[in-house]
């Protein structure tokens, strides 16, 4: 469901009672249980399924097998060394397969994704982490690819669970609305984040904060949404002295015109708050803020006084 899944095995084990799939993933935990410790809390979301892979070996000799076969269609090619060739194919082939039974690196490795969570901290924080790990011919874990690590503060970690379970976030009074409402929002966000190759940590920051304000107030409001990301980036960015908003104004779409119409990139939104000088006196300020279109925010920058004309309401 969420994050990017590897695709390019082409052999599934199914599973089935106490199957490789089930052993794979009774090893992959014991492994992630050891790995980081008895005080830390492990909380599984889910296992992709079992991939089977050839090792680097076998797909040489498959390489070779296959440029063997198209000898004799290459008749006009090769003339009279057609049959030399072919035997020369033959060769290599053997001296491969006597190779690889000499060094039993023809057993296959194995490949399963694992999508859990570590808590260790004691003020609630954890770290989300999707990996992929590589599996020797018994199923026993020989390493492990990080794709994401992704460590939230209390409130984002504690929401990672709904989030990953996709829990209606509306509250209309009709259920199967609210189920297909609250599905396309998160299918919105795990799109994105299964096409991200970088800053897919903070993206999923961005998802999760988006989502739980929606549930929190049973509504998509674009003015909430932004004015919370603004607020939140301005404190965990240190970027003013003991903080404290003012007001907002009213968020306002950033549309730019295309073939087929116009189309949404972001949003834009103008912020009034308090903060410390450096002479330690408190002073007024407001900044301009654009966020892009799943409401990340893109940049801040600071608008000269008189401030008010920036909350006027337009006509």
């Amino acid at each position: 469901m969420l994050l990017t899944s590897f695709s390019s095995p082409s052999v599934v084990i199914k599973p089935d009672d106490r199957n490789p799939k089930t052993i794979a993933e009774e090893n992959v935990e014991a492994y992630v249980r050891k790995k980081f410790g008895a005080d830390a809390s492990y909380k599984l979301y889910n296992f992709g399924n079992l991939f089977k892979l050839k090792k680097q070996e076998v797909k040489e000799l498959d390489e070779l097998i296959e440029l063997r076969k198209l000898v004799p269609s290459m008749k006009d090619h090769y003339g009279a060394k057609t049959d030399s060739v072919a035997a020369a194919y033959d060769t290599l082939i053997a001296q491969k397969q006597r190779a690889i039974a000499a060094s039993g690196k023809g057993l296959p490795d194995y490949i399963i994704s694992h999508i859990f969570s570590i808590k260790t901290k004691k003020d609630g924080s954890g770290t989300v982490y999707e990996c992929d790990f590589i599996l020797n011919d018994k199923l026993e874990v020989k390493d492990l690819r990080i794709k994401l690590a992704a460590e939230l503060a209390k409130d984002d970690f504690d929401w990672f669970y709904y989030f990953f379970q996709k829990y209606p976030i509306f509250n209309s009074g009709n259920y199967d609305a609210d189920v297909a409402q609250s599905n396309q929002v998160f299918d919105y966000y795990n799109a994105r984040l299964a096409r991200l190759k970088e800053g897919k940590e903070e993206f999923l920051v961005t998802a999760l904060r988006v989502t739980r304000i929606i549930n929190k107030t049973k509504k998509y409001d674009p003015d909430i949404i932004c004015g919370f990301l603004v607020m939140k980036r301005i404190d965990e960015k240190k970027i003013c002295e003991n903080y404290r908003p003012i007001k907002f104004s009213p968020s306002e779409e950033i549309r730019v015109k295309t073939s087929t119409g116009d189309s949404l990139i972001g949003y834009k939104i103008f912020h009034k708050y308090e903060c410390t000088a450096n002479d330690g006196k408190t002073e007024t300020k407001a900044m301009y803020a654009e966020l892009d279109s799943y409401f990340s925010p893109a940049g801040m920058l600071p608008v000269e006084a008189p401030f008010d004309k920036y909350f006027e309401k337009k006509e």
